[in-house]
């Protein structure tokens, strides 16, 4: 123990790098006051492995220094995550600043990595956010909710999916001459978010809510709820979308290509390949071109041509092959 503490003023910075990861493996907390130091090393890999340790040892005299370390990291992203991730796990201590920080555009990204550690301390202040006036925040909200993966969140995030209306006091857009903007696209973006975020989540309450969602009239929003539903694999989401497959629903069809390509229904590629060629993208080339199924391959490489996408063939490259789920 001691001769890792004193490594960590090694003039070689990777030495330093190791011994904090070596520090936080031991989680003793007579290490943190030197871990705490070590977060104002000049090396940003450093810090973000005295972050890392300090988070893995959980004492709480760590918050405040994580936090200012994570505010003074604005040119280093990385040790911003390290530290606000660090900070949500040492428990709801870390609930306070973490929320104030999220709202903050430099640190936002990071403070939301922290929440998502904090986990469920922090899912009533984020639902709480999905009526916040500013709409950015509510969709950050939203993703986090389904990050998270906590059910108290499903009510409310399929209460955003069915509202068509932005909350009444979120500020209007303006395009470039200063005209207000619909407000239609605003609410839209949070709906597409919030059908994620319950596909994420993966409770069956979302079933009838993002069947209902694929009437919305934003195609982004039908899109989210299909690969949504794609997502659930319960009995009433898996029968709707084999009669949407049946129906050569191309929309659904494409939303939820990866539930398609996975369960490999046999004789199921023609209405694959139709969607790819009414409705699909990129994405979905690239899991039918990599499915391991032949007739999809030439299809989506035919498609891939076509419109000038270039999709690298690695069958079993991370894609669920053909029938893999049944």
């Amino acid at each position: 123990m001691s001769l890792q503490i004193g490594k960590l003023k090694n003039p070689d910075s990777a030495i330093r790098v190791k011994a904090a990861s070596e520090l936080g493996r031991f989680k003793s907390t007579r290490a943190v006051d030197p871990l705490i130091a070590a977060l104002n090393d000049t090396d940003p890999g450093v810090q973000r492995g005295a972050a890392k340790a300090l988070g893995q040892i959980g004492d709480q005299r760590a918050l405040e220094p994580l936090h200012a370390a994570m505010k003074a990291a604005k040119e280093y992203d990385e040790v911003q995550t390290a530290c606000a991730q660090a900070m949500g796990s040492l428990g709801p201590s870390a609930l306070q600043p973490l929320m104030a920080d999220f709202r903050d555009k430099d640190l936002g990204a990071a403070a939301g990595s922290g929440l998502v550690q904090l986990g469920v301390p922090a899912v009533d202040s984020l639902i709480a956010t999905l009526s916040d006036a500013d709409p950015g925040l509510r969709e950050q909200a939203a993703e986090l909710l389904g990050e998270i993966k906590d059910p108290r969140a499903v009510p409310p995030l399929i209460a955003t999916l069915k509202d068509n209306t932005p909350p009444a006091k979120a500020p209007a857009e303006l395009d470039a001459n200063g005209v207000p903007l619909p407000r239609a696209s605003e609410g839209a973006s949070l709906r597409q978010y919030s059908a994620k975020a319950l596909g994420e989540i993966k409770d069956s309450r979302a079933d009838q809510p993002l069947i209902d969602a694929l009437k919305d009239s934003d195609g982004n929003v039908r899109l989210a709820a299909a690969r949504a539903l794609g997502e659930m694999d319960d009995t009433q989401s898996v029968t709707f979308l084999l009669s949407a497959l049946s129906g050569h629903n191309t929309e659904v069809i494409a939303g939820a290509f990866r539930f398609f390509i996975q369960r490999g229904v046999p004789g199921s590629e023609d209405a694959l390949i139709e969607a790819l060629n009414k409705s699909g993208d990129q994405y979905m080339a690239e899991d039918m071109i990599n499915s391991g199924n032949a007739k999809l391959h030439d299809a989506a490489s035919d498609w891939a041509s076509a419109h000038n996408f270039e999709i690298t063939y690695m069958p079993g490259g991370g894609s669920t092959p053909w029938g893999g789920r049944k």
